[in-house]
C-alpha cells in the first residue's frame, strides 16, 4: 500500500519531471521522431501494422516497451545503438503501481535505445 511519503515522492517526481521536460524542450534536448527514421520503419511491420505506425501510437506503445525497441532497432541496423533495461523512477514512484505490483521485484522496469549521434550526444528513443 502506497504511503504518505510515497505519495510525497510522487508528487516531487512529477515536479522535477515537469521542469526537465520544460528545460529539454527549450534547449532542443528532447524532440519528436524524426522524419529519417520514420521512413526507415515504413518497411518493418509487426501484427501487419507499420513499426513507423506502431511507435507513434500511445496505445501501440504502452506496456510494449520490449516489443516496441526490438522495433525501433531495425531502423538503427546499420548504426551503433545499444538496447537498455532499467528500473524507472517513473513507473517505480507511481503509487498506483506501488499499490499494484507491491511485492514483485523489479515492476519498474522498462526497455529503450540509446544511440550516440555524429557529435557524441547520445539520445534515448
Amino acid at each position: 500500500m502506497a504511503t504518505k511519503l510515497d505519495h510525497l515522492k510522487w508528487k516531487l517526481y512529477k515536479k522535477k519531471r515537469s521542469v526537465l521536460c520544460d528545460f529539454g524542450i527549450l534547449f532542443g534536448l528532447i524532440k519528436p521522431y524524426d522524419e529519417q527514421l520514420i521512413e526507415k520503419l515504413r518497411d518493418v511491420y509487426y501484427g501487419g501494422i507499420p513499426a513507423s505506425v506502431c511507435l507513434l501510437s500511445e496505445r501501440g506503445v504502452s506496456h510494449h516497451c520490449y516489443d516496441r525497441a526490438l522495433l525501433l532497432a531495425h531502423a538503427f541496423k546499420d548504426e551503433k545503438f545499444r538496447m537498455v533495461d532499467a528500473d524507472v523512477d517513473g513507473i517505480v514512484l507511481n503509487p498506483k503501481n506501488i499499490d499494484y505490483y507491491e511485492n514483485v521485484l523489479h515492476y519498474g522496469n522498462h526497455c529503450f535505445i540509446e544511440k550516440e549521434d555524429e557529435k557524441g550526444m547520445v539520445w534515448v528513443y
